[in-house]
């Protein structure tokens, strides 16, 4: 799925794939997607709001492009991992 302008996603999402355009801003709510890759491009801007679960490889993730965590609510033995070259 490729993202361009703003969306929103909520409920049960299924995706492999998931490319942002330039500028494009994904915000998710509920359940997250089960994803395992998503692209980003300069600008880009993902928001995780409710949602209960993620999991994903972050392809192409540099200066200008934003996770924004903020409205995330963890419980106990919740994990956030990040890796990179």
């Amino acid at each position: 799925m490729t993202i361009s302008g703003s969306w929103v996603l909520s409920g049960a999402q299924s995706y492999s794939t998931i490319s942002l355009a330039e500028n494009a801003a994904l915000t998710l709510q509920g359940s997250a997607p089960s994803t395992e890759t998503i692209t980003f491009r300069a600008g880009a801007l993902l928001v995780l709001e409710s949602a209960s679960s993620f999991s994903a490889e972050l392809l192409n993730f540099s200066k200008g492009n934003r996770v924004d965590f903020s409205e995330v609510f963890y419980g106990t033995g919740a994990t956030i991992s990040t890796s990179g070259n």
